[in-house]
């Protein structure tokens, strides 16, 4: 049976996404994001089963949030102060007026302009709760309906524009005392660029 995405009857105007790009060297739009999170129920084909290692700049996947550990991706991305967890940045993104996507957001340990986003559709119990969005199964309502678990992930460099000074990088955020190689820098720095 295929799930229904439940969003806002406001957004219910927002278009259905017919491809998902593979690649992309901007970062997406709310809309844009939206609308490919909307989307994915009627192309399962669209779905990543498998984290590729240290993905290109550019690139976007959609995986199964329960099923694949998309964060194993083999970067170095900047640590929290006691430098053993990720430190990443999380929001609630609006689409037209309406918070409906959280966006976790990580930058490169190595590199500055180097980052992850990544993006799935808020649960049903917290829209119903803000936006007063009611869902209807045969004809009762139901709260506890979850929309899919998808998470729309984007790796992108994005080059410094000329007020931005880059700073030297601090390797140091990426684990503890590590010594790094040539041969390990390079691939951790090829595919960003």
């Amino acid at each position: 049976m295929e799930k229904k995405i439940v969003l806002p009857e406001k957004l219910d105007t927002v278009p259905r996404a017919a491809e998902l790009p593979r690649h992309m060297h901007r970062w997406n739009t709310n809309e844009e994001v939206a609308s490919i999170l909307i989307a994915f129920n009627k192309h399962k084909e669209w779905e990543s089963r498998e984290v590729p290692v240290r993905p290109p700049s550019g690139s976007m996947f959609l995986y199964s949030r329960k099923k694949v550990r998309y964060r194993k991706d083999s970067y170095c991305w900047k640590k929290r102060k006691d430098g053993r967890t990720t430190r990443e940045d999380h929001m609630k993104l609006k689409v037209q007026g309406i918070e409906c996507i959280y966006g976790c957001y990580v930058h490169s340990a190595i590199l500055p302009t180097f980052h992850r986003r990544c993006y799935w559709l808020l649960q049903v119990s917290w829209l119903v709760d803000r936006h007063a969005c009611v869902v209807e199964v045969d004809g009762k309502t139901d709260v506890d309906r979850q929309n899919p678990d998808i998470v729309l992930v984007h790796y992108l460099n994005v080059p410094l524009t000329d007020d931005n000074k880059l700073g030297m990088p601090t390797l140091s955020c990426c684990s503890d005392n590590k010594e790094w190689t040539e041969d390990e820098l390079v691939l951790q720095l090829r595919p960003m660029c």
